[in-house]
């Protein structure tokens, strides 16, 4: 059941009978057709007014109606007819249910005066349930041909959309028609508060009151108390009187100032006292209505996250502490540092945060590969340990199946994807094609994916390898790992390496000619870690299914295969870098990610390794655990992707200590904190808040577990890191229906060389303004953007994907206009940073016009 405001904004995107059949709905004309012929709601409430008046009854009361009767104007409409008569073309019936005027049934609170409630004392219940859908519920049928189930509907004022569809083995697919109702009260209030506003901005929240009832009422509408002063009102009125006419509605205002950071409630409540003249009786009728919205408070500045995560592995009953750091740095907005602890498994995270470990903006086609491919992981460890877990079984299903479906929009007719879908021209990729060819193989355990759709792709890439085996660089490559270093670009043996891996992942034979062409293309590798991990893990991958498929590991052919991957292995050894319990690898271009790309690959190049060395793997598993975020994910996605496959084999095949049962204790929070781990409940998250700390960790007992912390804050000002140059005009247009800010943004990227992977710009709006959506269209149809998430669906910034920047400047406007009225209203800001190596970042300020609001 959907929300008909919602239908609105993506009506072009239904399931329907329609687009099912590939129809064209432009030549079949239904009820929904102009001109519309009936109304339901506006039929039966005339046909209430017409009873009540030869009734001439004074009981005034609240309706709701459900018809399932028709007439003649009904099967005018379903045939798509427009008809003209002086007869009764109307005369379907209007079942009716009544409820009291009183007080609303459900859950009651009482508020007393002066405890935020009616100013009465009436008892009330309180909307706050506002779902945009609900009722997605599996039944299963059997014989019956009808399902009855009494549910509750939620708070919304609204037209409800339902719809149905059933499977049968021996009729298909059903589907039902659409079938409608309102959800009416006589007498309710609502309110829209602003998504978001910054700490010491004040907002008018206007309320308005809404009445169905025939006679002119007074309304004491009261704004809650907040008893933990988390707002206050700027004139010190919580109680406002308004007069509402008969069928009519009417509006108060208050001004609300926020003085503390993070989500807070706002109840309003409204209690009408109605007069009633019956003939020479005076009668009195109370109604009330309760609602509560929440609204974010965020710093003002710019927003910054630190992480702490300790692998914690302890035997025998010992005792171990480590120190976790969750401060933030000096010289922060004041308030602004949040921090949350977790203690898990070394698996938790990433099975708790399926849908969110990567903590970028996602609408490209890597991206939703990015997304979909950490679920086979988890299927895979699950299946690994025997675990049933079907919530998150039901869950990973869910999310393969989706990127799987989403994928093939970026699939073009040679068998190549592209980064973005529905351009025109679009160019493949053959890295990107790759990634979707090892992914999809790996994704046929747990989905039907017909051969022809990886068969295609592999062809493209074998069509683009070269004379002397290694594979052409077509199309873009979004992977900080396989750039060589500042000056140049990908070299042809690093990439030849990545796709020799999708390729034996493929099912591809390394005895093939292709593949040991491939192979030779690889034999000599440029001179940096990650080129060694990569060749390191393509040659024992090679190894590995050259066993497997010629079931000797003796023969010259699987000799050589292992010897090469050994030289590689050696090589990384020897440019290793040690600190404490961890090691890792430097890469040319010296960013984080990179590193932990790096590291993954060699993670996975000794666990491919025969024999491999439990002392030299476990210290980069504990350094890529380090480096993981408080979702589980890394820095990007391609890091992200690498990371998780090497921890997920690392868990399944080396695990330094077996878990038994783990004793967790942290002392440096507010509250004293102790978890038990054990393998029960290895699989789970314990998430809590608390006050930034630096303190020890103990543990204690038999197995490893996961300690971490993120701290998130805001700086004064923004920590630009050399690479893009962002320069932000601000215009204030006059005379539009709403003030509307134009900016007038400038961007190029500086580094030596040249070119910039693909790049986000971050638009910030101002709080109670949103961005125009003719302007962001304006962009993407000119060819400025690849892609746009408006503000609306981002939490209040406009997210514009670039497939690059360069030295030449690139400049493009875009305009927000206000929709609350917010006032003193603090400086929003605009950041640009490279997708694939985000610590290369720029921000720069803008301020509201001066006369705003």
């Amino acid at each position: 059941v959907v929300d008909a405001s919602v239908r609105l904004l993506s009506s072009n995107n239904q399931f329907n009978k329609d687009n099912l059949l590939n129809s064209n709905p432009s030549l079949h004309l239904n009820q929904s057709s102009a001109p519309i012929q009936q109304n339901d709601f506006e039929y039966c409430l005339e046909k209430k007014k017409e009873s009540e008046r030869k009734s001439k009854s004074s009981i005034e009361e609240s309706f709701y109606y459900s018809l399932n009767s028709a007439d003649s104007i009904t099967a005018f409409d379903i045939a798509g007819l427009t008809v003209m008569s002086d007869l009764d073309l109307e005369t379907r019936l209007c079942p009716e249910g009544t409820t009291s005027v009183s007080a609303v049934e459900g859950n009651s609170t009482s508020f007393l005066p002066g405890d935020g409630g009616s100013i009465l004392g009436i008892t009330t219940r309180i909307r706050q349930d506002f779902p945009e859908t609900w009722l997605f519920e599996l039944q299963y049928m059997g014989k019956e041909q009808m399902f009855h189930k009494h549910v509750t509907v939620p708070d919304t004022i609204t037209e409800w959309i339902g719809s149905s569809y059933c499977l049968s083995p021996t009729k298909g697919l059903g589907m039902s028609d659409e079938a409608t109702f309102n959800s009416v009260i006589s007498f309710f209030i609502d309110y829209t508060p602003p998504y978001a506003v910054k700490r010491g901005e004040s907002f008018e929240l206007p309320v308005y009151i809404y009445s169905y009832l025939n006679w002119t009422s007074s309304v004491f509408v009261h704004l809650e108390k907040s008893t933990k002063n988390l707002y206050q009102l700027t004139d010190g009125l919580d109680l406002k009187i308004a007069s509402i006419p008969p069928r009519g509605k009417s509006v108060v205002t208050f001004e609300i100032t926020p003085t503390k950071i993070g989500e807070i409630e706002i109840g309003v409540y409204a209690t009408g006292n109605f007069i009633i003249f019956d003939g020479n009786k005076v009668n009195h009728s109370i109604i009330t209505d309760a609602v509560r919205k929440k609204i974010l408070v965020k710093p003002d500045g710019f927003p910054q996250e630190n992480h702490d995560v300790q692998l914690l592995c302890t035997k025998d009953n010992e005792k171990l502490a480590k120190n976790l750091n969750c401060s933030p740095p000096k010289n922060i907005v004041e308030d602004s540092a949040r921090a949350t602890y977790v203690v898990t498994g070394v698996f938790g995270p990433i099975l708790d945060n399926l849908d969110s470990f990567i903590q970028l903006p996602m609408g490209c086609g890597e991206q939703i590969m990015a997304a979909m491919v950490p679920s086979l992981y988890v299927l895979t460890y699950l299946d690994s340990i025997g675990a049933a877990e079907p919530q998150l079984r039901d869950k990973a299903f869910e999310t393969i199946l989706l990127g799987y479906q989403q994928q093939l929009t970026y699939k073009n007719p040679d068998g190549s994807y592209s980064i973005f879908s529905g351009l025109p021209n679009p160019r493949g990729s053959i890295w990107l094609t790759a990634f979707v060819v090892k992914s999809f193989s790996r994704t046929k355990t747990y989905i039907s994916i017909n051969d022809t759709v990886i068969d295609s792709s592999k062809k493209f890439i074998l069509k683009n390898q070269d004379e002397d085996g290694c594979f052409l660089v077509v199309g873009r490559v979004f992977s900080s790992g396989l750039r060589g270093g500042v000056e140049k670009g990908v070299p042809k043996e690093t990439l030849t390496a990545y796709i020799i891996i999708a390729l034996l992942e493929a099912g591809e034979d390394p005895s093939s000619q292709h593949m040991k062409d491939a192979l030779q293309c690889i034999k000599k590798m440029p001179k940096y870690a990650f080129a060694h991990a990569l060749a390191a893990y393509a040659w024992f991958l090679a190894y590995q299914k050259h066993t497997l498929l010629s079931k000797t590991s003796n023969s010259s052919e699987a000799l050589e295969l292992k010897k090469t991957g050994e030289r590689f292995l050696n090589k990384l050894l020897k440019t290793a870098k040690k600190e404490g319990q961890k090691m890792w690898w430097q890469h040319p271009i010296k960013y984080r990610d990179a590193r932990v790309e790096t590291a993954g690959y060699a993670l996975l190049a000794f666990l491919t390794a025969d024999p491999f060395d439990l002392k030299t793997i476990r210290p980069i598993a504990r350094y890529l655990i380090s480096q993981r975020n408080i979702k589980g994910g890394f820095y990007t996605t391609q890091d992200t992707v690498v990371a998780l496959e090497a921890l997920t084999k690392y868990s399944m095949q080396a695990d330094e200590v077996p878990l038994k049962n783990i004793t967790v204790r942290c002392a440096a929070t507010t509250s004293f904190l102790t978890h038990v781990i054990s393998p029960k409940n290895r699989l789970v998250t314990y998430k809590t808040d608390v006050e930034p700390f630096t303190g020890n960790v103990v543990v204690q007992g038999e197995g490893c577990v996961v300690a971490q912390c993120s701290v998130k804050y805001s700086t004064p000002k923004a920590r630009n890191i050399k690479g893009f140059e962002v320069n932000v005009t601000r215009e204030c247009i006059e005379g539009g229906i709403k003030p509307t800010v134009q900016l007038d943004i400038c961007v190029s990227y500086v580094l030596d060389d040249g070119e910039s992977n693909m790049a986000i710009v971050e638009v910030n709006l101002l709080s109670g303004y949103l961005d125009s959506p003719y302007s962001l269209n304006d962009l993407y149809s000119g060819g400025v953007v690849s892609r746009f998430e408006p503000g609306e669906d981002t939490g209040g910034t406009a997210n514009l994907y670039f497939d690059s920047f360069n030295k030449t400047e690139t400049c493009f406007s875009i305009q927000q206009f206000q929709i609350n009225k917010v006032f003193n209203l603090k400086p929003a800001f605009v950041k640009v940073y490279d997708y694939y190596r985000p610590e290369i970042t720029a921000s720069e300020s803008y301020s509201a016009c001066e006369d705003a609001p």
